[in-house]
């Protein structure tokens, strides 16, 4: 009978220290995750000509996170105040009587995006004739992904699903016959915030142009968003 060889160092099962190890460097190689604020406003066209569809449940709720009601919560997505709202002009042009159109919602949250990933789905708070589902990534520029079921009808319902790319701090128009989508990313980590501005409130002489540096917030908009 042959004696077993013994075994070479570093060969077989990893030790408690090796699995350690190797543990906090697939640990040090994930994708680190920035801090943004995502502010949403929806709204119907009165005059819309979309033809209704069957009403079906909408396949991302299953799988979203509620976003946090507690603006003091420690844990995101946790929802920001109305007060912190940046589309303020934009909300209050839409609730203005003869725009035709009529705003179902209006928030903003706090969350956290992967670098170069898309980050979970996030679900919108539902109301009598809205819900859906938001998610983000910083892939290769910026993007949102917008799931909305708008039911004006028991029996009627609107569906939208739209993807695009957007840049931060500025407004971004997501067209559709039947719903409308205003929708806006501004980083909040303090190295991505001009230095004369809060983190709450960004503000400057003018907006930053394409030659300002990534993350630079522009000033809220003078005059509504115009669609």
């Amino acid at each position: 009978m042959h004696p077993v060889p013994p075994t070479r160092r570093g060969v077989g099962r990893p030790g408690p220290l090796r699995a350690v190890l190797l543990l906090a460097a697939l640990a040090s190689g994930a994708a680190a995750a920035a801090p943004y604020r995502v502010e949403l406003l929806a709204f119907a066209r009165e005059d819309s000509e979309a033809a209704p569809e069957e009403p079906a449940k909408l396949s991302c709720l299953a799988r979203a996170t509620p976003i946090g009601t507690d603006p003091a919560s420690a844990e995101l997505p946790r929802t920001v105040p109305a007060a912190r709202h940046l589309m303020v002009n934009e909300a209050q042009a839409l609730r203005r009587r003869g725009s035709g159109f009529r705003l179902l919602l209006h928030v903003a949250w706090e969350q956290d995006i992967p670098d170069g990933k898309t980050g979970p789905w996030l679900q919108l708070p539902a109301t009598t004739e809205l819900a859906g589902c938001l998610r983000a990534g910083l892939r290769k520029e910026p993007e949102v992904e917008i799931v909305l079921s708008y039911l004006p009808d028991p029996s009627d319902q609107y569906r939208v699903q739209v993807k695009r790319p957007v840049r931060p701090g500025e407004v971004s128009y997501l067209d559709d016959p039947s719903i409308g989508v205003l929708v806006r990313l501004d980083p909040t980590a303090p190295d991505a915030l001009p230095p004369s501005a809060p983190s709450t409130a960004p503000a400057g002489p003018a907006p930053a142009g394409r030659d300002a540096p990534p993350g630079a917030i522009p000033p809220p908009p003078k005059k509504p968003f115009r669609w």
